[in-house]
């Protein structure tokens, strides 16, 4: 991509109207957010409404007033195209009033004495969360779910190791690593004999006057979705709840803006789109959530807002972690 100067076209207008593409900031939540809350009608207002034209002294500038903190910072032409034009820290192109976004927003991190701005902020714009951005235009930090399979897992294991042993109130029924059935059963203790390379454990079930216990080797990711001590419960509510905020979308969404955040651990999570096409969606990365329906979620990535990509809900919600977002518009 050209990012010289002379073919920096765009103007500056108080909306966010061109394709934006996202570079070497990891400011993925902001970009994601105000694409977002520009896709609303307050949302769009609101956005054109905190940003003043200033043509005086021979240059344009521009006042951006965050009317969430009432704060105003001013960023100039020459701001945003030299922002844009920089090769070692590339701010977003294709428009201009993100980028000014993007600057106003770093400007107030870096100056601001609000103080649920500076306990909210990240290294500048690096991780800037949609609470925040939500925050700076409206006052309020918004709704937001978090979904973490792998942590549940983890303190599920936990539990387990403080005494080597498995114990529920309730019957567990579950299959071993052989694909065999087997139920543990309710208020008896199963020893841990022994924590398996390939993360599964091998348990032991209380001896009697007669027989010794019969051992089962059996894989953390089973006795997780057994419902073990309703573990498996307790993720079923939190993805009620997201889909909850995703039915409220798709039932208001000239006035309701939602971000996607994919949170596991590895660079990329290959899952697949609505046509059975494998895609990657990037860790650690949010993305605007333009269109849901009963079955699917279209997402739009901020690397490039002109893309978008279609999940199933099913296939979208197998990842062991993300958050779903609701900024206020």
């Amino acid at each position: 991509m050209d990012l010289s100067l002379n073919n920096i076209t765009t103007q500056v207008n108080g909306k966010i109207d061109n394709n934006i593409q996202q570079h070497n900031l990891g400011d993925c939540g902001l970009i994601s957010s105000v694409f977002s809350m520009a896709q609303t009608e307050d949302g769009a207002k609101n956005i054109e409404n905190s940003i003043n034209v200033n043509d005086s002294n021979g240059e344009k500038s521009y006042d951006v007033t965050f009317k969430g903190i009432n704060e105003t910072y001013t960023i100039s032409d020459s701001d945003i195209k030299n922002a844009q034009n920089n090769p070692e820290r590339q701010y977003s192109t294709g428009d201009d009033d993100m980028t000014l976004i993007e600057l106003a927003v770093e400007k107030c991190l870096n100056e601001t004495k609000n103080e649920t701005v500076i306990s909210q902020k990240e290294d500048k714009l690096n991780g800037v969360s949609p609470n925040l951005v939500s925050y700076l235009f409206t006052g309020e930090i918004g709704e937001s779910v978090s979904y973490n399979k792998e942590k549940d897992l983890q303190s599920m294991m936990d539990v387990i190791q403080s005494t080597d042993t498995i114990y529920s109130n309730e019957d567990i029924n579950l299959k071993d690593t052989d694909g065999n059935d087997i139920q543990l059963d309710k208020n008896k203790e199963y020893k841990v004999t022994s924590y398996n390379k390939d993360g599964s454990i091998e348990i032991e079930s209380p001896k009697n006057f007669i027989f010794g216990g019969k051992k089962y080797t059996i894989s953390q990711e089973e006795l997780f979705n057994s419902n073990f001590n309703n573990l498996k419960s307790n993720q079923d509510i939190t993805l009620e709840m997201v889909d909850d905020m995703f039915k409220e979308f798709e039932n208001n969404k000239e006035n309701t803006a939602l971000v996607f955040a994919n949170m596991e651990d590895s660079d990329f999570s290959e899952i697949k789109d609505s046509n059975g096409e494998e895609i990657s969606l990037g860790s650690n990365h949010a993305y605007s959530v333009i269109d849901s329906n009963d079955d699917t979620v279209t997402l739009v990535n901020p690397w490039d807002t002109s893309e978008e990509i279609t999940i199933n809900k099913e296939e979208l919600f197998s990842l062991d972690s993300f958050r779903v977002y609701s900024p206020n518009v």
